[in-house]
């Protein structure tokens, strides 16, 4: 049972839980903090934060016993190591996948960069002073500095789906399932066609349901 990869996630969520505060309290700071924010890169984050509040959990395998069974056919192994098995879980809660190569990374900049002035002159204004500064700058072969995306690691998504899938807890599961069991008929409806037939092209994201 415990290598089931719904029990693991849910032991990985219980190892979480115990150090929620923690946690919530070291992502808001770091994030606050931008000195300590750009230190962080891909390459150093799973080292640096990561892998501290993975310590003490493992991924639960068959042991040799089971592998020379004659009936396991069914037998599951996780070949994942803890650091990517908690990535692949909050996928699912919306993490982009390939997150700690940079991908799903400071999707916002763009908006942030330009409308840092827009705050200052009022929405829908351009900061036509700048642009001619930059204008007369580069025809006098002067370097000018421009804005640039950040290369440091980006906290910000795994803050937003480390909530959900934290509060996606066991008492709130219980609630859903009440809630599936009492509403039977709905639920299945919403899978249905046109002509009230089951239908697999009625399949949906759960999260489209709430």
């Amino acid at each position: 049972m415990q290598c089931n990869v719904i029990a693991q996630r849910i032991m990985l969520q219980e190892h979480l839980l115990v150090q929620a505060d923690d946690l919530y309290k070291f992502l808001d700071e770091a994030i606050m903090n931008e000195e300590t924010y750009n230190k962080l890169t891909c390459e150093n984050i799973g080292e640096r934060v990561f892998n501290q509040w993975l310590e003490g959990f493992l991924i639960q395998n068959p042991d040799d016993y089971f592998k020379d069974q004659d009936d396991n056919v069914d037998l599951v192994c996780n070949t994942q190591d803890e650091l990517n098995f908690m990535m692949t879980t909050l996928e699912i809660y919306g993490l982009e996948k390939g997150y700690l190569e940079g991908r799903g990374h400071h999707n916002d900049w763009t908006k942030d960069a330009g409308n840092k002035n827009d705050k200052k002159k009022g929405k829908g204004k351009k900061d036509t002073k700048k642009r001619s500064f930059n204008s007369i700058a580069k025809k006098l072969g002067k370097e000018v500095a421009e804005d640039t995306r950040p290369i440091y690691f980006d906290l910000k998504p795994f803050r937003d789906t480390i909530k959900k899938f934290l509060n996606c807890n066991s008492e709130e599961r219980s609630k859903l399932r009440t809630l599936f069991l009492e509403k039977q008929t709905q639920v299945r409806n919403v899978f249905k066609d046109s002509h009230g037939e089951i239908s697999f092209k009625k399949v949906m994201d759960v999260g489209e349901l709430s």
